[in-house]
């Protein structure tokens, strides 16, 4: 009994301990304060230090932790909020399900890990465990923000998290699946199991960014098992490709790939710059040890247009093969077509690889290659033991052979061999043929050029033709260290020849020229002779040593220097310069000694001699002092004389150059005005003739605070004479110009006296505080009563009348200048003979603002023929800037006898920077217009350009002022034209409007009021006649004319209409009664119906030869700029009709010009030469089947 309730009690304890157990566990599994009980404990237990900062709900309930933190040794683990919301319940499925997992702000530092023991286990086959999971996990969502983690110097930083997916036996589903860093996001979603052949089914998404690019995102799946994977991929942003690669066996030493990568950018600013759009692939397939596959790339340059390029290469057994190459660039005219093998086999030392090419095939590069080439080459990366090219095209060869090396120096042994070189490829303006043999052996290094360069270059032959005339070069090249030397230099083109030696010194900068030509050409200059031996030192350190001459140097067959001899010699620190010879005319000797230091001569100057028939003898009176330098002048007491005339000149100058400042005399005794002829007669027609001299002495001084002059030019009696127009121009003596003073006050007068002028110019200006640029006060009177001066002036006027008188006043400051006063031309007039017209009652007056700001103002008015013209406008002077109104009556403009014409003009013009505009109207009351004579007309071609010495004193260059006009133009009652036939009035008015950039336009209709058109000599009336401008070029207006003839003999009304333009015009026939064109156009020509008798063709010939005469041949000129010729005419060698020929007519050349003809009625052709020569001799033949001949002309122009 006491067992039992012994046995009792004890069943009792126990089952009370397990309950008190499994409510102790269930409390600090469910309670708050539970979940703080095990934390507690946790922080006893662990290794290390436990630390949080709150606690919030149940261990198998929801909870929330803030501020964990873990610490043990170089463990540190903080994670500022954690909350977890699970069923623990669902455990006792054999399931794990958690509805949320959220951290943020964890931190994670771990000590530095071992580094990895490299293993001798080879990589293949790789063994995938089975992994299968106790129970199925379910995780709704999960969410880590804000996560670090460092491991030793490595670190990584994670902004989010994000997950949903559970697992379904051994399979996971990964619903989604996110990873955000800074630069970088992946998403994910799909199926893998970890047992068996691993199947997998993944969907990706990845997004990168690139700091010059931006954003990068890749789309694709990644699918497959151990057996073989497929990847896919699309990728966007600065380009965009697509990956398409299958993997078989990935596991094992048998994988295979198969696949393709593309490549396309479609903006000019994506990964390759300059680009407008690419399309990129690489097919192929491989294994572990081989690849083999097709590379092709298509775009297009902004610049040079679609190029395309593909090659097929492989690898296999440690050797890489090209099998062949294709490029082609439509634009850049370049397309190459390569076949063959290319080896690369690798050695354990990268420099020991063995690379071996033998390709070949197709070059075409524009018109400058096209030919086959064939390239061989053995060597390893740093250097090539042998390589061969060789290049043939129809008229070419090229062969490039030998060896190079580039390791620490680059060095070579070449031979080239070039045959039948067309040089008319690379530049049209130099024609050509050539052969070259060269070889070149050497070695250089970037580093220590000084001491590691050797390279010899031996020419051997340069031979051909080259611009029609024989060309051979040889020569031998020695560049070792710091010396440069090209010997045995030997160069032959035409006539011309160029032989000598050249030895340089890099170091020293020295240069040792021993040179000899002769007959040598250079665009329109021709030497007969130079010799130079000159050692030059091109630092200037030194000044050259030396001889040169030269003989017989011409410009365009003139000569300009008959000898020169100039003789650089050095005695220890003293150099001379010896100058002697006849140039320009003119015998020259100069002498200089001196010495050269730091850039500047200092010295004498020994001798200055000229003399010639122009400028008679002139010599230096003394030797000169002087210096001279980049910043300084100076020269004291020089002195040329003039003893027949006992004229001479004078100079002591010390100069500043970079400041601008010092003091300069000169002295001017009795020099002949006549010295200035030669000078001025380039800029007149006729011949001139000056006399009279000029006296001056000249004194400036400008220092930083200081200013002084004192200065006077006297002129003796002179004139100014045109011999041919019996015109002449008489100076008085006087003091013509005088200028004194110093900073504080400068004065300066004028006077000039003219006898025949019957007046002169005076005045006289003040300015006081000059270097600030201060109050100034002046006047000048102008009285001339005599303006014949000016048709020496200006030869286009002649017999001008009148006179002018002007009083003139300046004030105010010198930055700012104030002018008063007026300036008229009286009573004045002449003619103008390239116009035919004269000029009577011209009165101008210009009169001074005044005032700052204010305009001058211009009023004049002339008459010519029975009307007048009125002018009126203002000028700003310191904006630039005009304002002028034109008014005229009746104002005869052109009396020629081509050409006469009457003008009203009623205008607005305004002149500035922009350029003019033009508005108003411009009437033609009376005009008459007659043929020009054609045969003396000679247009020049639209480059032609004219020039004398180096100035172009015409061309054909358009205006840089730009235009804007708006004007009617109105015919008036009296505008005839009597040209070519035509006989008749004209009546109407056009809009004639002009911008910038655009082409001349017009809006408007010019009529034909009466009138009647002679053809091939039959008469024909005018119905109509309208040239009607829309808008467009004004050059090409509508045309709608209408004319028409009656034989009222056999009662025919023939006619013809005009449409269309008059670039393109249309022409069609009508009759009463209706009839064939070809019978309309007899009625038209013949007056008559037309018939089959013999004399037909010589009435149409005559008609033919009548247009001829009535301005056949302008038509022919035009037809002649249509064709490309210089002439098409019809002409007659002799009385009869049937000598009458066509003829065409082009210059070769411009010394050779070419004419062939054929008859019109007899079978006879012509052919014509002539070539000059000379400018003077000129050879003519003439070649037909009736006869042969050959004429010599000498021309002498007057």
């Amino acid at each position: 009994m006491m067992f039992w309730r012994w046995m009792k009690r004890t069943l009792y304890s126990l089952l009370a301990l397990v309950i008190i157990f499994l409510t102790a566990v269930t409390l600090l599994l469910t309670t708050h304060t539970g979940g703080k009980l095990s934390l507690y404990v946790a922080e006893k237990s662990l290794p290390g230090t436990l630390e949080y900062d709150s606690w919030q709900g149940a261990i198998l309930r929801d909870f929330e932790i803030t501020e964990l933190r873990y610490r043990d040794g170089d463990i540190n683990i903080e994670i500022d909020y954690l909350q977890l919301r699970w069923r623990p319940w669902q455990l006792l499925k054999r399931q794990l399900h958690a509805r949320e997992i959220e951290i943020n702000g964890a931190r994670m530092q771990m000590p530095e890990s071992q580094a990895p023991v490299e293993s001798n286990e080879p990589l293949f086959p790789i063994d995938l465990p089975d992994i299968q999971l106790p129970i199925s996990i379910r995780l709704d969502q999960v969410l880590l923000t804000d996560i670090s983690f460092q491991q030793g110097a490595q670190k990584q930083y994670i902004e989010r998290v994000q997950m949903r997916g559970r697992t379904r036996g051994d399979t996971i589903h990964l619903h989604s699946f996110s990873l955000t860093t800074p630069d970088f996001h992946t998403q994910l979603h799909g199926t893998f199991t970890p047992v068996g052949n691993y199947p997998l089914n993944l969907n990706t998404l990845v997004r990168f960014e690139l700091p010059e690019y931006g954003f990068t995102t890749a789309v694709g799946s990644l699918s497959g098992n151990t057996e073989a994977v497929q990847l896919t991929q699309q990728i966007s942003g600065f380009v965009s490709a697509e990956i398409d690669v299958e993997v078989t066996q990935p596991l094992t030493e048998d994988l295979a790939w198969n696949g393709l990568i593309r490549v396309l950018q479609s903006t000019s600013d994506g990964l390759i710059p300059d680009i407008d759009w690419l399309n990129a692939s690489i097919q192929g397939s491989g294994t572990l040890s081989t690849v083999a596959g097709e590379f092709r790339v298509e775009g297009k340059h902004k610049d040079h247009g679609i190029f395309v390029a593909n090659s097929e290469a492989a690898f296999a057994n440690e050797t890489f093969s090209l099998d062949s190459l294709f490029v082609r660039a439509e634009k850049l005219g370049l397309m190459l077509d390569w076949t063959g093998e290319a080896t690369i086999i690798p050695a354990e030392n990268m420099d020991d690889t063995d690379i071996q090419m033998s390709m070949g095939g197709l070059l075409r590069f524009q018109d400058y290659v096209d030919a086959d080439i064939t390239l061989d080459l053995h060597g390893t990366p740093t250097e090539l033991h042998n390589f061969s090219l060789q290049a043939q095209s129809n008229e070419s060869s090229l062969a490039l052979t030998g060896s190079l090396s580039w390791v620490d120096e680059i060095q070579w042994d070449v031979a080239f061999d070039i045959n039948n070189l067309v040089l008319d490829r690379f530049n049209p303006q130099w024609p050509g043929l050539i052969n070259i043999t060269l070889t070149s052996s050497g070695s250089w290094a970037a580093e220590n050029a000084a001491d590691n360069t050797d390279i010899t270059v031996n020419l051997a032959s340069l031979e051909g033709e080259l611009q029609g005339e024989p060309i051979a070069v040889s020569g031998n090249l020695r560049w070792v260290g710091e010396d440069v030397t090209i010997q045995q230099l030997l160069a032959e083109w035409g006539e011309q020849q160029l032989a000598g030696d050249i030895h340089a010194n890099l170091a020293n900068t020295t240069a040792t020229l021993d040179i000899q030509g002769e007959k040598l050409v250079y665009d329109n200059y021709s030497i007969a002779e130079i010799s130079a031996n000159v050692i030059a030192d091109w630092s200037l350190k030194n000044l050259p040593t030396g001889t040169v001459k030269v003989s017989n140097v011409a410009q365009n067959e003139q000569t300009l220097i008959n000898n020169l001899n100039l003789d650089l010699t050095q005695q220890t620190n003293t150099h001379s310069i010896a100058l002697q010879g006849n140039a320009f005319e003119t015998d020259v000797a100069l002498e200089f000694t001196g010495e050269w230091q730091a850039m500047q001569w200092q010295g004498q100057i020994e001798a200055f001699n000229f003399a010639s028939e122009q400028f008679e003898n002139w010599r230096l009176e003394n030797t000169a002092q002087a210096t001279f330098s980049q910043t300084l002048i100076e020269v004291d007491q020089f002195c040329i004389n003039n003893e027949t005339r006992n004229a001479g000149f004078c100079l002591e100058a010390d100069w500043s150059l970079a400041t601008q400042k010092g003091n300069i005399e000169a002295r001017v005794d009795s020099l002949q005005l006549s010295l200035m002829q030669p000078i001025i007669q380039q800029f007149m027609e006729d011949e001139l003739d000056i006399t009279g001299s000029v006296n001056a002495n000249i004194m400036v001084l400008i220092e930083e605070n200081e200013l002084e002059i004192d200065s006077v030019v006297n002129i003796s009696d002179s004139t100014i004479g045109l011999p041919q127009q019996d015109l002449e121009f008489r100076v008085s003596a006087s003091e013509l110009l005088r200028v004194q003073g110093n900073q504080d006050q400068l004065t300066a007068y004028l006077d000039l006296r003219a006898r025949d002028l019957e007046g002169g110019v005076k005045g006289e200006l003040v300015i006081n505080d000059a270097l600030n640029f201060g109050d100034v006060a002046g006047n000048v009177n102008v009285q001339l009563e005599n303006l014949a001066i000016v048709s020496v002036l200006v030869p286009q006027l002649q017999a001008v009348e009148g006179r002018i008188n002007g009083e003139l006043g300046i004030g105010g400051r010198l930055s700012g200048p104030i002018i008063t006063g007026y300036l008229e031309v009286l009573e004045a007039g002449g003619e103008v003979p390239a116009a035919g017209i004269r000029v009577t009652n011209l009165n101008v007056r210009l009169d001074a603002p005044g005032e700052v700001g204010e305009p001058f103002s211009l009023s004049a008015q002339a008459r010519s023929g029975q009307g007048s013209i009125n002018i009126d406008g203002r000028y700003f002077f310191t904006e630039q800037q005009a304002d002028v109104q034109i008014r005229g009556e009746n104002f005869q403009a052109m009396q020629t006898r081509e050409l006469q014409v009457s003008i009203s003009p009623n205008l607005d013009l305004s002149y500035s920077a922009e350029g003019l505009r033009a508005r108003g109207e411009l009437t033609v009351p009376s005009a008459l217009i007659t043929p020009p004579d054609i045969e003396t007309i000679d247009s020049s071609s639209r480059d032609t350009v004219i020039v004398r010495g180096e100035e172009t004193v015409f061309s054909f260059e358009e205006e840089s002022l730009p235009i804007d006009a708006d004007i009617q133009v109105i015919l008036g009652n009296n505008v005839r034209v009597e040209a070519f036939g035509f006989d008749g009035r004209l009546e109407g008015r056009l809009r004639v409007r002009e911008q910038p950039g655009q082409p001349t336009s017009a809006v408007g209709t010019i009529n034909v009021a009466t009138g009647r058109y002679e053809i091939f000599g039959q008469p024909l009336d005018i119905d109509r006649g309208n040239f009607t401008f829309t808008g467009g070029a004004i050059d090409n207006p509508g045309l709608d004319l209408r004319v028409s003839r009656s034989v009222e003999s056999e009662n025919v009304s023939v006619g013809a209409r005009i449409g269309g333009s008059l670039r393109e015009p249309n022409l069609t026939f009508f009759s009463t009664p209706a009839m064939q064109d070809s019978a309309i156009l007899s009625y038209l020509i013949l007056g008559r119906a037309p018939g089959a008798d013999s004399g037909e063709a010589n009435v149409f010939a005559q008609a033919t030869l009548a247009l001829g005469m009535q301005g056949g041949n302008f038509i022919g000129e035009q037809l002649g700029q249509a064709l490309g010729v210089d002439e098409v005419m019809l002409d007659s060698t002799g009385d009869n009709l049937e000598n009458t020929s066509l003829f065409i007519g082009k210059h070769l050349s411009s010394r050779l010009y070419v004419k062939y003809g054929i008859g019109l009625i007899e079978p006879v052709n012509t052919f014509f030469i002539r070539y000059r020569l000379t400018d003077h001799l000129h050879f003519e033949t003439q070649t037909s089947g009736e006869h042969s001949g050959a004429d010599i002309f000498y021309s002498i122009e007057r």
